[in-house]
């Protein structure tokens, strides 16, 4: 199955000889990732900049246990499909399309505004005008996994600030499309060899060559986007009703691979393929199951492509530059810091609110490393290996930096009454509509009561209903396609998936969950969903359904505060029917009883009387006798 991903990274050296370098170069970067990832979780860190760091100490220029060849490269370009489509699942631009015009609108301007401040540093530092425009796009964008989670960790994806950094990601995210759609042209500028034209040719040859190349590939990714729009859909939902979670998961990769192949065939790159394979399934019901489905081999392959991306830094040569890489460091966090805090104030934010976003989303990201090393020697070539050292190391030092930098950010809004905004403002739109926004940004224990119901059957929607009469925002997590379909047009927020899934979970708002409600009738996934959502939140209330009191206690044993035990239930509606049965016979009974005691009075009655006249009248010799006239 596919979700067994250390299986199937083997497999893939498998075929080699046991002495193949390979299998031993995979052995050791998996080896030297896990210790990584051990480590950055000891101490609270992100885990990429662990990956990169432990790349470095293992690669070529360091230790010398790892050399760069064919079969990582063969690895690496998997992971990265795999890494970019599993980020083009998990978009979601419904989130902000209250206020799309405006988000879009601040997002366009962060991202231009940095890439317009960046280009001429990286000019300044000695590079030719394509690698340095390469460099600042790669650096427009955030990251999406490092600020989500401190956000989540402090409690303040509600914010106004949280709301806005979540938007923008999204935005920059999206901008990768273009980045990634440019990278070739840049190339072709940069005077390298691609595959949209031919080195050879000269003046309007290679003009007209770049343009039918090009219009070929927007024919070819406009071509991909209207299969994935609208032909997709139909299938997957086909392979859902069949009831195979694998068959789907299946024909998704499938596609995103597919979908690779075509756009390198284009001329593209495959990362933009496999991005926008991941975007197109976002729209459908099955993003959060699909996304919980690859998680772990992505994971896995993620953890592959960043220790491997770090073989090329050289220590070395980082401390021969050592002041290039701490100054632009510093350069890429204050500029692009105050390109987004600016486009954030223009469009009618407070200065506080700005300067949160604009410190949380300094930092560079995944995806500039994607883009970096699409670029690289081993992509279109337009980066040489030195400038992508450099490069990595800087976006790895600020990927360090970012929970500082947002603490930075709270700090400063906390010491300072920072609720300006622009002169040109005349009504302030994006701040917190609550009258209670100013205590919940110092103190953010008022949280909204949310809960999670795993299960819409008779059970689920008993426990939806009583929940509709209250405060609280629900969440359902169902695996009837159907169901799930239907409570979504009216109105319900259901998402298709595994409550057991740790994906899914996240997705339905778990960190931020008061209760979990687990209403399915399957009790394995009941304990591994018990296990799970402790593990993402351990103050979550979960009350779980079973069939046994022995599944009961292990429910509890694995983080369950409540059970409901089907049998148990069962013996007590028993025992009241029975009851009842009982109550009825005992009253008909009763009732007869009562009828016969009344009915024998009656008799008695009856039976006495006409005795007891004549035994009077003989007895009374003062009686007059009857006239007989």
């Amino acid at each position: 199955m596919l979700y067994h991903a250390p299986m199937f990274a083997f497999a893939l050296a498998s075929e080699a000889p046991a002495d193949s370098p390979l299998l031993t170069t995979l052995f050791v970067v998996l080896a030297g990732a896990g210790v990584a990832a051990l480590i950055a979780q000891r101490l609270r860190m992100a885990a990429i900049p662990a990956y990169l760091f432990i790349g470095a100490v293992i690669g070529p220029n360091a230790l010398g246990l790892v050399e760069a060849g064919p079969g990582l490269e063969s690895l690496q370009s998997l992971a990265l499909v795999l890494l970019m489509f599993g980020i083009g699942l998990l978009l979601d631009t419904t989130s902000f399309r209250g206020a799309l015009g405006r988000i879009v609108f601040i997002g366009i301007a962060a991202v231009s505004g940095t890439i317009l401040l960046l280009w001429p540093l990286c000019l300044v530092f000695g590079l030719h005008a394509p690698s340095a425009l390469v460099i600042a796009i790669a650096f427009a964008n955030s990251s999406t996994a490092i600020v989500m989670r401190v956000l989540q960790a402090k409690r303040q994806t509600q914010r106004i600030s949280g709301r806005l950094c979540l938007a923008l990601l999204i935005v920059q995210d999206l901008s990768v499309i273009l980045a990634l759609i440019t990278l070739p042209i840049i190339g072709v500028w940069a005077g390298v060899a691609t595959d949209l034209v031919d080195p050879e040719a000269t003046g309007f040859a290679r003009l007209s060559e770049l343009l039918a190349n090009g219009g070929l590939a927007l024919a070819g990714v406009g071509a991909l986007i209207a299969f994935g729009r609208f032909v997709l859909p139909f299938i997957l939902r086909e392979a859902a009703r069949v009831g195979s979670t694998e068959i789907l998961t299946i024909l998704s990769v499938a596609f995103a691979i597919g979908a690779a192949g075509l756009t390198s065939l284009l001329g593209l790159s495959l990362e933009l393929g496999a991005f926008l394979g991941g975007f197109l399934l976002s729209s459908t019901p099955f993003r959060h199951h699909l996304s919980g489905q690859i998680g772990t081999i992505r994971d896995l392959f993620l953890a592959v492509f960043f220790t491997a991306l770090g073989l090329s830094i050289s220590f070395v040569d980082i401390a021969a530059n050592l002041p290039l890489v701490i100054f632009g460091t510093l350069g890429l966090i204050l500029l692009k810091g105050l390109a987004i805090a600016l486009s954030c104030w223009f469009s009618g934010t407070t200065v506080g609110s700005a300067l949160k976003v604009g410190l949380s989303l300094a930092q560079a990201s995944e995806f500039g490393l994607v883009i970096l090393t699409v670029a690289g020697p081993t992509g279109v070539g337009i980066l040489d290996a030195v400038t992508l050292g450099k490069a990595t190391a800087i976006v790895a030092l600020t990927l360090l930096f970012t929970p500082f930098l947002m603490s930075l950010a709270d700090l400063i809004n906390d010491r300072f009454n920072l609720t300006q905004t622009a002169p040109w403002i005349k009504k302030a739109t994006l701040v917190d509509a609550d009258e209670r926004a100013d205590f919940i940004e110092k103190h953010d224990d008022i949280p909204r009561r949310h809960i999670i119901v795993a299960g819409f059957g008779v059970i689920g929607r008993a426990v939806v209903d009583r929940l509709a009469h209250t405060d609280t925002t629900i969440t359902i997590i169902e695996m009837n396609l159907q169901t799930v379909r239907t409570q979504t047009r009216h109105g319900k927020s259901i998402l298709y998936g595994d409550v057991s899934d740790p994906e899914v979970l996240e997705s339905a708002g778990i960190h931020n969950a008061d209760a979990l409600i687990l209403a399915i009738p399957d009790e394995e996934a009941v304990l591994r969903a018990c296990r799970t959502a402790k593990h993402l939140n351990p103050d979550v209330y979960i009350i779980a359904r079973t069939s046994f009191l022995s599944r009961a206690m292990i429910a509890i044993s694995l983080g369950a505060n409540e059970t409901v035990v089907e049998e148990m239930a069962t013996a007590e509606a028993m025992d009241r029917l029975i009851q009842r049965v009982l109550e009825r016979h005992e009253a008909e009974d009763n009732s007869r009883r009562e009828s016969a005691q009344r009915a024998r009075h009656a008799q008695e009655s009856r039976s006495e009387s006409p005795s007891g006249a004549s035994q009077d009248s003989a007895e009374d010799p003062k009686q007059e006798p009857r006239n007989e006239d």
